[in-house]
């Protein structure tokens, strides 16, 4: 993989495992656990885990409404 300085596109209507939408928007574990508490479901099978990106984009648009309320 090459490094790159702007985050990845996260596509609609997609199935992303955990660490590659952690990679992609360059989350980490405090990000992650503020997106679950905002009620992004994650699919477990296995030993990973995954997101759908609907649901991944559904969680931000919910931390930004709750953001804004709060000014």
């Amino acid at each position: 993989m090459s490094e790159q300085s702007t985050p990845e596109v996260i596509e609609p209507g997609r199935l992303y495992s955990k660490a590659e939408i952690n990679q992609r928007l360059r989350l980490g574990p405090k990000g992650w656990r503020s997106l679950v508490r905002s009620g992004l479901p994650v699919v477990r099978l296995g030993r990973g885990s995954f997101v759908f990106t609907d649901d991944l984009l559904a969680a931000i648009r919910r931390q930004q409404q709750e953001a804004a309320s709060c000014e």
